[in-house]
């Protein structure tokens, strides 16, 4: 039975409106969203459908409630959106202090709880701690706060009227067997090959791999055209002349022998938690699905629940594994399930797996799009490889400190280098008492500090920003430059937080002024956008009417002054430019006004001002005149036309298609008639009005002027609204009305 409740109510037993809607469905995902669409005809009881109503409808658990937070109503009917009732607690509690210790997941759900009309379950026995301030509910349960339920101790939810459960997981495995790989329309399969693994070459600590090039296959690995090879690393695993003392969970083996079976077991151990098998998603309709002759191959899914296990079967790949139901979508009406996802995590092997393709940095040249193999191949091939199999091989070393040094200042190679735990120095001469060297380069962890450093090619890790030394060019993919520019040209590119001094701008993108801006600029030359930090935006888009010559901006500032040329003029114009709330706005202009704007002007937002508004007319004799403007206190849009009654005496006149796009006409609108006509009897008036239409009633063929005028659409509201804009300047002082 599907019900509805007033919002008002709390009985939910009692006080129920029986609802017949032609749609009523549930829609659940693991940890994810819960819902119910409904839609109803407009009957006898469609009122009771209202936002904050309470529907009560079956589901996989049994009738529970939810709360309509959206809704539509059109000619046809009414639909609207529920969720659980338990999300109410979003709305109506307030967790001020509170911090489980060392809790069970049942203990901290008690603890959130306590003093709610909410209860919580949950069989998570492990312990954890979390702290919760100034939160509602569901904040703690699950948000993306690091201190959240569901990010401290884990499970999967599911909702029950004001109960929550939050278990290690949803659902059962009650040996439900399905086989895919039928070409079914009703049947979506998603296959992702791009985590398999069939072939694993392990290594242990210090680079100890099999002998002879062994490697550990997966069962399945002759069910796939080709072989997937990955190289995993087990750091644990190691020699026992390797391990230091006290190290906790190791696997030390005192020879290399006991290495290798180590080695060997751990990968197998990769491909019994089905790293060999693809991640594949299945969407089932459910209905279509029960109508194909195959049906028989699916019929146990009929019987699964939300977070279930399903053993699947794989026709065309011959392999078989298991995943479970992710998302259902259940009909209230029928009591059935329509449709089903079922899905398995993807496993993400690329934090363990040492396969360079993954691990490679990519720098791209920006202008092509290419891969820059040619240019820096230092990078290509990770810069650090050969470091890294030099410490896979090394032996370890019982000195801190080794100093090579040649004191015969008549050798080529007169010098010294020092290495050891803290970095690297290195020295060309001794000092004036002959007592040590003159350290100059120097090599530690974080940093080189060195006289010259010679290079062609500077980068960072990920290639998007790079200096070629020999050409002078730099490039930032995606990046942005900090600094001062004097007198410099700069094409391209993204600019953020810098100091500009002269020099000239010619981009396309975006620029990001977080400092201060003074340049000279020649026609055209800034074509997008300027971003003042946090402050707004300043639109230019370069015309042949004008180009902006110089413009100075001050970081905190609420104005900008700049100066403009005509480009039919060698006068410089200057005005100042209001910032408030992300929006451009020129209130005052200061200097020679600008007389006329030579091109088309699209307003993208509100066009406001504080004097006459008001068109250019050229008349053959009175030379150019103003016509103004008709004001009004609504926002309306009117409409035209001539009619004439029937020999009855009626008119109906149907409003213009386009034109009822514009306007609203569920809100009252005007309708002015004109009559025309020898009788001075002759009368017109209105009979009706509807949403698409008005009728006439009057004396038989009378013609008429009709004008209506009705409130344009998103403006229904709009009537004189106060200016809220502060006209001043950067002293307080009022602006020019």
């Amino acid at each position: 039975m599907i019900q509805i409740y007033a919002p008002s109510n709390t009985n939910f037993p009692k006080n129920g409106t029986s609802l017949l809607p032609t749609e009523c469905t549930l829609s659940m995902q693991i940890n994810g969203t819960w819902s119910v669409f409904i839609d109803n005809p407009l009957d006898d009881r469609f009122q009771n459908i209202v936002e904050n109503a309470v529907l009560s409808v079956p589901t996989p658990y049994g009738q529970q409630l939810f709360r309509i937070t959206q809704m539509d109503k059109s000619d046809t009917g009414v639909s609207a959106t529920a969720v659980p009732i338990f999300l109410d607690a979003q709305n109506d509690t307030f967790i001020y202090d509170q911090r489980p210790t060392d809790k069970t997941g049942q203990q901290a759900l008690d603890i959130l709880m306590d003093g709610t009309k909410y209860t919580g379950h949950s069989d998570i026995t492990t312990l954890n701690t979390a702290y919760y301030q100034m939160k509602n509910l569901i904040e703690c349960l699950a948000s993306d706060d690091e201190n959240s339920f569901l990010n401290r101790w884990g499970g999967e939810i599911r909702f029950d009227d004001y109960d929550i459960y939050i278990n290690e997981r949803l659902g059962a495995d009650n040996g439900a067997r399905v086989e895919f790989g039928f070409n079914l329309s009703s049947i979506q399969e998603s296959i992702d090959m791009s985590t398999v693994v069939t072939k694993i070459v392990p290594v242990a600590y210090n680079g100890y791999t099999l002998p002879d090039g062994e490697t550990v296959n997966s069962p399945n690995i002759d069910k796939y055209p080709i072989h997937y090879i990955r190289t995993i690393r087990y750091d644990d695993i190691k020699l026992a002349e390797d391990a230091t003392e006290g190290e906790e969970d190791v696997t030390v083996c005192d020879t290399l022998d006991e290495l290798y079976q180590a080695l060997r077991t751990r990968a197998a151990a990769e491909y019994d938690s089905g790293i060999d098998i693809p991640s594949i998603t299945y969407q089932v309709n459910m209905v279509d699905l029960a109508k194909t002759e195959e049906y028989a191959a699916f019929k146990d899914l009929v019987a699964v629940n939300l977070g279930d296990t399903v053993h699947i079967k794989h026709r065309r790949l011959d392999i078989e594994t298991q995943a479970r139901i992710v998302a259902l979508e259940y009909d209230c009406i029928q009591q059935k399930v329509t449709s089903l996802t079922i899905g398995d995590s993807v496993q993400n092997y690329f934090d363990k797996t040492s396969d360079i393709a993954n691990a490679a940095g990519q720098v791209i040249d920006t202008s092509t799009n290419t891969l820059m193999a040619n240019r820096i191949a230092g990078v290509i091939n990770l810069l650090n490889t050969s470091l890294r199999a030099q410490k896979d091989v090394a032996q370890r070393q019982d000195v801190r400190a080794i100093l090579f040094e040649d004191l015969d200042e008549s050798s080529p190679t007169y010098g010294a280098l020092c290495i050891g735990t803290q970095g690297i120095q290195i020295a060309k001469e001794r000092n004036a008492e002959g007592t040590d060297w003159k350290w100059g380069t120097a090599v530690d962890f974080q940093s080189v500090n060195a006289d010259y450093i010679i290079t062609g090619i500077l980068t960072d890790r990920n290639g998007k920003f790079y200096l070629n030394l020999d050409t002078g060019e730099l490039v930032m993919a995606d990046g942005t430059f900090a600094g001062t520019i004097n007198g410099a040209a700069i094409n391209g590119g993204t600019i953020t937080g810098a100091t500009i001094n002269g020099g000239t701008i010619n981009t396309t993108n975006d620029i990001t002024v977080g400092r201060n801006i003074n340049m000279g600029m020649k026609a055209g030359t800034l074509a997008r956008m300027i971003n003042f930090g946090d402050l707004a935006r300043l639109h230019y888009s370069y015309s042949n009417v004008m180009s902006l010559l110089s413009m100075r901006v001050t970081r905190g500032a609420r104005y900008v002054q700049a100066s403009c040329q005509a480009a039919d003029s060698d006068e410089s114009i200057y005005f100042d430019i209001y910032l408030s709330n992300g929006n451009t706005t020129i209130i005052h202009r200061l200097g020679t006004s600008l007389s006329s704007i030579k091109s088309s002007l699209m307003v993208n937002g509100n066009l406001t001002a504080s004097g006459s508004k008001s068109r250019v007319v050229q008349t053959a004799n009175y030379g150019r005149r103003l016509m103004n403007a008709v004001e009004s206190a609504d926002a309306f849009f009117e409409d035209f036309g001539t009619a004439m009654t029937d020999a009855e005496g009626f008119c109906e006149v149907r409003l213009d298609d386009i034109f009822l796009e514009t306007v609203n006409t569920d809100y009252d609108y005007h309708v002015f008639l004109t009559t025309y006509s020898d009788d001075y009897a002759a009368k017109a008036s209105i009979y009706s009005k509807s949403k698409n239409r008005f009728i006439v009633c009057g004396t038989p063929y009378t013609r008429f002027d009709w004008r209506i005028s009705a409130k344009q659409r998103g403006y229904e509201e709009t009537r004189m609204e106060v200016m809220e804009d502060d006209n001043t300047d950067q002293n307080g002082a009022a602006f020019d009305a």
